[in-house]
């Protein structure tokens, strides 16, 4: 028998005159009535659990799982019949000591008792479960001496063994006393701390109580500069916000001088003639012993000389706000402002009071809560002065009992100058510190004792203009005001008609189920979906630069553009509806990634790492980059990997946590792929792994030969993985998603299919007529068009009955005076468009606009006809009109169309009759 194996057993044995007993080869746990108490597969659970902490007698924990179950040991077990029996009274000298003791000892018991009872009255979810038996379990012998220490073998060993009862039930006592008892107690102790409460929280969270928060005092100066920022961002509130900010740079308090220290421990302030010989200048000592003697003695020594540490001792801030009648209006503003940034300007002060004046006494402000704030700039007195507050001033200063307070008034300048507010300054005791003061035309100054016609302490005056003009935070990509004069389809925010998509691509994202956003190299920001349907130009003209992140977050979507020579990169974003808006980004090293953390889109450059508000625009954090850039939102050092993301507060850099699989050999590579949980990494065995799932993805390579970081490229949405072992000259592009390898002939084609095989497949339909470069109107035919190249082509239904629309070729051109020339207009006046246009006008006022996408606009000069758009598609025309009529091939309509061919082409022979 294994040594494992005698320990185990006897660590599970059950002792002669114990209430329960192993059953059925020990495979299950009875009460002493025959009622099962657990399973062994239940106790190896709750061994499991507590092996890591140490294992209680085993004992104990079938007292606590028989609790559960409701069974409980008896009083007579416990302690027998004589300890129980009340008419057993001990005799002699020290029976009533032993009486006492045995009476403590039964009311010690029943308490015990009283606790495992406890354990039956909790809910079935808290006792049942083999989970919440070992959470149990963990709850009530934590903190406990253990009697051993649960090993995985004999755990394991204690699952598979086949066990007879015969050596689990012992015949011989423990030799331990009353074991029973000592377990009893020890479940009780362990009861006893916890509640029904306590037991459902720890077993829904893990925790005995719910933490709570930290109470941490902020300094005033740091609130207040955190509500500065909260008014910044209100509309409402911003002007008195962008005031306190100026006048911080203004607001300077004069600083209680230190009492100099006899023993000066400072730096090096300069030379004296006098000092100890300690300090005396080493130069000195060239001198002979005569000479030096001669200048000690005549002071002409130089000694260096110290100065004394700087220090300041701290005092509190109490304000005093006059809101009476020369403050009323912008006056109050200001001298809240005034009072906001005194406070925020001095980080000293470790307490802060406030007041308004209210005739003779006061009425408490609270500077640094918003709601108050709020409520302090409705509130209005009628006093033309606070000089009858002075006094209430000073006793709510005494009894503060604080003497360094810096006591501040906010005032008028008017006031100051007002003789009966002169006389009450002149009485008060003990006197004001310092007087601030600030009129309509944002004049500040801070005045100090004894407050005569001198010049000020400090003094500024706001910039009007730029507090009450409206945020500039972001500059507008506008398109000018809807003109009467363009077609309707122009006039439009989204385009009625789906066009098809050509151009290289810049950068694409998924867009949901089956859709992609796109931003091509000439600036144009695109939506589609299937290669089936066309997509929509959400933007014709983007700012310059390589588009580094686009996403559509929250219904708006955001892109960061790179910068360019002479043009820093931007942050656009562009709503449903109405103009987008760009905002300038700060300039510098040039930009390498972009991606979205949390609120805040995160911008990397070459030294640093920036985070701008993706609501607001406005930089949020900027932080030095402490490793190499790697690619994307991950930076490297050697084999370690870190990311940059936003917290909230502040950039942190988290090292990439590298387990398991992931860390059995090196990394090459850490990546993020499109639409899926990550990172990703790729180690030198060339296997891509995710951190997040755990999935693995074997990469094929030549027999004995590892990936290297030099020779891997990953595309920009992460499916797809080029890796070259140059030595052999061999070339694999290999797709993640499909699982797929191509083997490539050379290395000069990989980067460019590395992009291609992961892009979405742009919409392309038919052929559009473009460079049509005359228009004529004949009996019989609605219009005619001309190509210089293919000649005329008229627009007429493809058969008589036919609905469909085409262009169809013209046996002979029309006569030379029905011809009109499509003249070009300046390319300015459309460049918001993204297109070029053509125009002809008639002397009646209609026009006919041709666009470079081959789209044929006609406007009627009478109103009551709906204007008509006509993609000029040699494989069936899309017609569009103002009044929802459309016609032409699906691909072209966001909806399928109902086709109406015949109606359109009625139109069109309106707008000709008429033009």
């Amino acid at each position: 028998m294994g040594h494992t194996r005698i320990q185990t057993i006897q660590y599970l044995r059950a002792r002669p005159g114990l209430p329960w007993r192993w059953a059925e080869n020990g495979s299950v746990l009875a009460w002493a009535d025959g009622s099962t108490v657990a399973f062994r597969e239940e106790v190896v659970q709750v061994l499991a659990a507590l092996g890591p902490h140490g294992i209680p007698p085993f004992g104990a924990i079938v007292i606590l799982l028989a609790a559960c179950r409701g069974h409980l040991p008896t009083a007579a077990d416990l302690l027998g019949e004589a300890d129980l029996n009340p008419d057993a009274r001990v005799t002699g000298p020290k029976g009533a000591m032993l009486s006492g003791a045995r009476e403590q000892r039964v009311a010690q018991l029943e308490e015990a008792l009283r606790q495992l009872a406890r354990l039956a009255d909790l809910p079935e979810e808290l006792r049942r479960s083999v989970r919440s038996k070992c959470l149990l379990a963990e709850a009530v012998f934590e903190g406990q001496r253990p009697e051993r220490h649960g090993t995985p073998g004999s755990l394991r060993q204690l699952a598979a063994a086949s066990l007879q009862d015969e050596e689990l039930n012992s015949q011989e006592p423990d030799g331990m006393g009353n074991s029973l008892l000592r377990h009893v107690e020890m479940v009780a102790a362990g009861l006893r701390p916890h509640s029904r409460e306590t037991l459902e929280l720890r077993l829904r969270t893990g925790l005995d109580s719910i933490p709570r928060p930290t109470r941490v005092e902020i300094p005033p100066a740091q609130r207040a500069r955190a509500l500065l920022e909260e008014l910044l961002a209100d509309p409402e509130h911003r002007p008195l916000g962008a005031a306190a900010r100026e006048l911080m740079a203004a607001v300077r308090l004069p600083r209680t001088l230190s009492r100099q220290e006899d023993l000066a421990i400072g730096g090096l302030s300069g030379l004296g003639n006098r000092g100890p010989l300690d300090r005396l200048l080493l130069s000195e000592l060239a001198h002979d012993d005569l000479t030096l003697t001669l200048r000690i003695a005549l002071n002409e020594a130089l000694y260096l000389r110290h100065e004394p540490p700087e220090y300041e001792p701290p005092g509190s801030l109490a304000l005093l706000l006059d809101s009476g009648l020369r403050l009323w209006g912008i006056p109050r503003v200001f001298a809240t402002a005034a009072a906001l940034a005194i406070v925020a300007a001095d980080p000293r002060s470790p307490s802060v009071k406030a007041w308004r004046a209210h005739g003779t006494g006061l009425s408490p402000v609270d500077l640094l809560d918003r709601t108050s704030l709020t409520h302090h700039l409705g509130e209005l007195e009628v006093d033309v002065h606070p000089g009858e507050a002075l006094e209430a001033l000073c006793e709510a200063l005494a009894e503060e009992g604080t003497a360094d307070t810096q006591s501040i008034l906010v005032t008028h300048p008017d006031v100051l100058a007002d003789p009966d507010f002169r006389r009450h300054l002149g009485g008060m005791h003990p006197g004001l510190g310092l007087i601030a003061t600030v009129d309509r035309e944002g004049r500040f100054a801070l005045h100090a004792p004894p407050f005569s016609p001198r010049q000020p302490l400090a003094e500024s005056r706001l910039d009007l203009e730029t507090i009450f003009a409206s945020p500039r935070g972001a500059a507008e990509l506008r398109r000018p005001a809807s003109d009467p004069n363009l077609p309707a389809l122009m006039q439009m925010d989204r385009s009625p008609i789906l066009l098809p998509i050509e151009g290289p691509v810049d950068c694409w994202t998924a867009d949901g189920p089956g859709r992609f956003l796109a931003t091509l190299e000439d600036r144009r920001l695109v939506s589609f979906g299937p290669p089936v349907q066309g997509g929509e130009v959400v933007h014709p003209l983007l700012p310059g630069g390589r588009t580094l992140w686009l996403e559509r977050v929250q219904g708006l979507i955001h892109l960061v553009q790179g910068s360019t020579p002479g043009a820093p990169a931007h942050l656009v974003s562009i709503p449903p509806k109405g103009a987008p808006a760009v905002i300038e980004l700060c300039a510098g090293d040039p930009e390498l990634s972009a991606y979205r953390s949390g609120d805040a889109v995160l911008v990397v450059r070459d030294r640093d790492v920036q985070a701008y508000s993706l609501s607001e625009g406005r930089l949020l954090d900027r932080a030095v980059s402490p490793h190499r850039w790697h690619r994307g939102r991950f930076f490297s050092t050697a084999h370690v990997f870190h990311f940059a993301h936003w917290t909230g507060q502040g950039i942190r850099f988290d090292p990439v946590p590298l387990v398991g699989e992931a860390a059995a050999s090196p990394v090459v590579a850490v990546f993020d792929r499109l639409g899926m949980d990550g990172p990703w990494v790729l180690n030198q065995r060339c296997q891509a792994l995710s951190l997040a799932t755990h999935e693995r993805i074997q990469i094929p390579l030549p027999i004995g030969q590892a990936a290297h970081a030099r020779n891997v490229q990953l595309s920009r949405d992460g499916h797809r993985v080029y890796v070259s072992i140059p030595d052999l000259g061999w070339h694999s592009l290999f797709d993640l998603s499909s699982g797929k390898a191509e083997i490539l002939a050379r290395a000069s084609e990989d980067l460019s299919r590395l992009e291609e095989g992961a892009m979405p497949v742009l919409p392309r339909h038919g052929t559009i007529w473009k460079g049509v470069d005359a228009l004529a109107m004949l009996p019989g035919y609605p219009l005619a068009l001309r190509h210089p190249q293919s000649g005329w082509r008229r627009i007429a239904a493809a058969s008589g009955t036919c609905p469909e629309l085409r262009l169809l070729p013209m046996e002979s051109p029309p006569a030379a005076e029905a011809v009109r020339t499509f003249q070009p207009q300046p390319r300015d006046l459309f460049a918001h468009l993204g297109c070029s246009v053509d125009l002809i006008q008639w002397p009646s006022g209609s026009r006919a606009f041709l666009d470079n996408r081959g789209i044929l606009h006609l406007k009627s000069h009478d109103p009551a006809l709906p204007e008509l758009s006509l993609v000029l598609d040699l494989d069936g025309i899309a017609g569009w009109c103002s009044d929802g009529v459309r016609c032409g091939p699906a691909f072209y309509h966001p909806t399928p169309p109902v086709e109406e061919g015949a109606r359109i082409l009625g139109r069109i022979a309106e707008f000709v009759q008429i033009a």
